[in-house]
């Protein structure tokens, strides 16, 4: 909590005024014990209550023994000055970090949760590289010596066990290429090597900053901060330079001018600097078969950027520079070299600033919901658009980083691209992939030797984005609801359909039309509902393919983002609902997140005092829906009279001149038609079931089912659903707000409704795609052993829900926006329901969990849309005598051990076609 505080909530403005005064000593930072009281009452969460006296006690602790050197410590070199640098070691310390194989650092298992959660706050890197500054300093003997800064984003554990299973074959398949690079690092690279001319981006944010320190519209603010921390770290990084391009002079020069907006003036002077330093000191990158070149980072030099192995240049070399930056500074701080504390507090400073400036762009804040997420979303490389280069190198990052140190054909990645609506449609769409496709494989950032096949399996999926209603009020009775996105989603459906049937290939013999596996929509839940893309999955589930010879199946794979985000736990489950069956949802296809399948009904309503603010349209709707769930599985209470009075009094609200209530039922019938096309009915409740032309578009204009044919013969319901879209009395006042109250007995009736629902999904073989880490920050998730995967597939002597054995797997989603790994992912669920099982009562053992997490992995491969790809893990690693060595080796006890190893051994079978051990 106080490293959280520091480094957190602690404003740089009175460390500069204190530098600039000459204000510093061999202590550093300063920082007076009430402020940082202060401080860290800003970081407590509702599971950290604390009295002002109790803080109090943990700042003298930190000024008494953090900041002070470990004397019982031989593995790691303390300063002896006192420092906040100090107190970093203490948290790596005691076996929290290991250095693997003299090479490779990890985090021991029992740690990863705490880990995880200091690291996402403050940053990892900041971590780690404290660490390897103070080990290198007791255990090497000339730690000026070391280059290797190009370890992942986010390190992994030493539990054998677990790190056997992840260098088995693998897949992430619920991915946004877009969210899934490392964002912050990449937008911060490029702003501290382009300094000039930010204002616009820096406005861009100003409307929602979630910093402490400045107003929300203080975007002035925010880019003097980043001035300053841009000539710090050029001065940082020439420290050991004989002549260094930024002297001590001119960045005294520069801060003295901090706060008044002329320290802006003063940026265009700094950039000449940064670009003298680009030029002599950065490493170029050069793709070779181009002759493109390009220099990121002038701390990126020749000789600290090589990584452990067979490659010179690798997905993580881009970090090299600021880890170099950071390893480098903090060497000389632990061993002496900055006595006066200069140093120290400028560092101090750099790294205020930055993290402020983080949590602008990665999603570190604890607001839960899709709104908050779409701020950070938006602004996910919003320093770099100006520079394309950057962009490349963002989205190579965000592919490779799953990808790389991993042998060829051991892993698969789907990855999520929004198709084009604009003319041209196929070549636009050829486009986009050819970027993607060149920026993933770029030369420019793999320089492998010969022996390492360049070869990464990543498909691509197209993503429709759910975008808010928001026509004109002149054309309420007009156009049907969502009348813009339909024809957005029209058009672009068609640019699929046509980009499937093009026999264009790309550089390597390849049809694009190959590189499509699948559809999705994404994006807000709450602004468009699942009948607004009915027809387009419909239209591409099975269309023709003309060109015969091409080797894309017919079918592409189908999934789609529900229950990830809701106004209510019924508007969730409807929307479920909805999308199996307006979408016909079927065995194979997958459910992104489906959060809403699992959440507890009781605890949800009771957070919100059993009250929730909802739309007239959404009550009516969600209440209609309910009554008839209930009526279906033969649930008769007080409730149904509850829903059935509740309908009538919205329905009577939003539609005044109807002329009466219509009956529940008939009102749920007509809902049965949303996902038809809209266009198809009029007034009288007629419906043109050809839509106007026989194409494979128009084909698709009714949902074919059962159910939807017996409503529409109903033409009272064509009538209410040509009403709903039509209406401008209905869309006005059924977008009122009004609260929905309720009582335990409803609750026990949404479990129930929750429940048959999730056996209904378990039934048609429909998996769910789970993101732990993504629905930890969006969702209604409080603790990662809360997550609903268990629910959704039992766990070996679970007994706290019923059992389910719906496929599900493990994803990263935004892992850019999120600051995680596939591999973070598995080790945080892990470890969690580990020691959610070891504290708890009941039968399920540690061994349970890990034969519940592979197959967890296996389903993440079964589940891919491209059944073609062949995966098979490295010769050297496959053999089951290795594999049996490597993970009896240090495990805690031989149950663990060999019931695991007997799930490698099916893994190796199934996937290597060996057909016996």
């Amino acid at each position: 909590m106080c490293l959280r505080g520091l480094l957190l909530r602690a404003d740089c403005t009175p460390f500069i005024k204190q530098l600039v005064k000459g204000n510093y000593s061999v202590e550093s930072p300063r920082i007076e014990p009430m402020e940082l009281v202060q401080m860290m009452r800003s970081v407590c969460g509702d599971d950290e209550q604390f009295t002002i006296d109790q803080l109090y006690g943990i700042v003298e602790m930190l000024k008494t023994h953090w900041m002070k050197a470990d004397a019982d410590s031989d593995r790691l070199a303390y300063s002896k000055a006192p420092t906040i640098y100090n107190a970093l070691l203490y948290f790596v310390d005691q076996g929290t970090l290991e250095l693997k194989d003299n090479t490779q650092v990890v985090c021991h298992w029992q740690d990863i949760l705490r880990w995880h959660t200091l690291s996402s706050a403050i940053g990892e890197d900041l971590l780690v590289c404290a660490f390897l500054a103070a080990y290198d300093l007791n255990n090497v003997p000339d730690p000026t010596k070391r280059n290797d800064f190009a370890w992942p984003s986010y390190i992994r554990t030493d539990d054998p066990v677990l790190e056997t299973m992840l260098e088995m074959p693998l897949a992430d398949i619920h991915a946004h290429l877009k969210g899934s690079s490392l964002n912050f690092d990449i937008n911060w690279i490029c702003l501290m090597n382009h300094i000039t001319g930010r204002k616009t981006q820096f406005d861009e944010i100003a409307g929602f900053v979630q910093g402490h320190h400045h107003q929300s519209n203080d975007s002035t603010g925010l880019y003097q901060k980043a001035v300053v921390a841009a000539a710090i770290r050029l001065y940082l990084a020439q420290l050991e330079a004989k002549s260094p391009v930024y002297t001590k002079k001119e960045l005294s020069g520069l801060m003295r001018k901090f706060p008044d907006s002329t320290i802006l003036d003063e940026a265009s002077k700094l950039q000449q600097s940064i670009e003298t330093a680009l030029q002599t000191c950065g490493k170029q990158y050069v793709n070779d078969q181009t002759g493109d070149a390009e220099r990121f980072d002038y701390a990126i030099r020749e000789g600290v950027t090589v990584p452990r192995g067979k490659q010179e240049m690798c997905a993580y070399s881009l970090l090299s520079g600021e880890r170099h930056i950071l390893y480098s500074t903090l060497r000389g701080i632990y061993l002496g070299d900055y006595s006066d504390g200069c140093v120290a507090t400028l560092l101090y400073i750099y790294l205020l600033i930055k993290n402020e400036i983080r949590h602008e762009i990665s999603q570190l804040n604890d607001t839960v919901g899709f709104a908050n997420f779409s701020i950070y979303e938006e602004r996910k490389l919003i320093f770099a658009k100006p520079y394309p280069a950057y962009k490349k190198a963002a989205i190579h990052l965000a592919v490779a980083s799953f990808f790389s140190d991993h042998p060829e054909g051991s892993r698969y990645h789907e990855t999520r691209i929004t198709p084009e609506d604009e003319d041209d449609m196929v070549d636009k769409n050829i486009e986009e992939i050819e970027f993607d496709d060149n920026a993933i494989e770029d030369p420019m950032f793999r320089t492998c030797n010969d022996a390492e096949s360049t070869h990464w399996t990543y498909r691509y999926i197209y993503h429709f984005i759910k975008e808010k209603d928001e026509p004109k009020e002149e054309a309420l009775d007009a156009v049907p609801r969502h009348h813009a996105l339909r024809e957005k989603v029209k058009k672009q459906a068609q640019g699929i359909y046509d980009l499937r049937n093009s026999l264009r290939k790309n550089k390597k013999d390849e049809y694009y039309a190959d590189r499509i596996v699948g559809i999705d929509a994404a994006n807000s839940e709450i602004a468009a509902r699942p009948e607004v893309f009915a027809q387009a999955f419909r239209y591409l589930r099975r269309h023709q393919i003309k060109n015969k010879q091409m080797h894309c199946p017919a079918d592409l794979g189908i999934t789609y983002h529900v229950g990830e985000d809701f106004m209510d736990i019924v508007d969730g489950l409807r929307a479920v609902d909805e999308a199996i069956l307006f979408l016909q949802l079927q065995k194979g296809d997958r459910i992104g997140h489906g959060l809403v399948l699992g959440v507890e009904a009781g605890k949800y309503y009771q957070l919100r005092n059993y009250t929730v603010a909802m739309s007239l349209q959404m009550q009516m709707d969600n209440a209609a829906w309910l009554w008839n769930r209930m009526s279906r599985m033969g649930i008769h209470n007080k409730c149904n009279a509850e829903l059935q009075r509740r309908f009538g009094d919205c329905f009577r609200r939003v539609y005044p001149s109807y002329g009466g209530t219509p009956s529940i039922d008939l009102y749920y019938s007509s809902m049965l038609l949303r996902g038809d096309n809209p266009e198809c009915y009029d007034a009288d409740g007629h419906v043109n079931n050809r839509y106007k032309d026989v194409t494979a578009w128009g084909n698709k204009a009714l949902v074919r089912t059962k159910v939807c044919d017996e409503a529409r013969k109903q033409r009272e319901a064509c009538k209410l659903y040509h009403q709903y879209h039509y209406s401008k009395e209905g869309k006005l006042n059924g977008g009122t707000y009004d609260t929905w109250e309720v009582d335990g007995a409803m609750c026990q009736t949404i479990e129930m409704v929750q429940q048959q629902l999730l056996q209904q999904v378990e039934g048609l073989g429909i998996a769910i795609e789970c993101n732990p880490t993504s629905n930890f920050k969006i969702g209604e998730i409080d603790r990662y052993d809360n997550h609903p995967i268990t629910k959704f597939n039992t766990i070996n002597g679970q007994s706290e829900y019923p059992r389910h054995d719906i496929s599900v797997s493990i994803n990263t989603d935004d892992k850019g926006v999120f600051s995680t790994s596939i591999e973070r992912e598995y080790a945080l669920v892990a470890h969690a329901l580990i020691r959610k099982y070891r504290l708890g009562e009941g039968n399920t053992r540690e061994s349970d969990v890990f034969e519940w997490l592979d197959k967890t992995r296996l389903n993440s491969l079964s589940q891919r849309f491209d059944k073609s790809v062949s995966l098979q893990d490295h010769p050297e690693k496959s053999t089951l005598k290795g594999l049996e060595e490597r993970v009896r080796k240090d495990m805690e006890d031989e149950m663990r051990g060999q019931r695991f190893i007997d799930r490698l051994k099916t893994s190796i079978i199934i996937l290597m076609g060996k057909k016996n051990g």
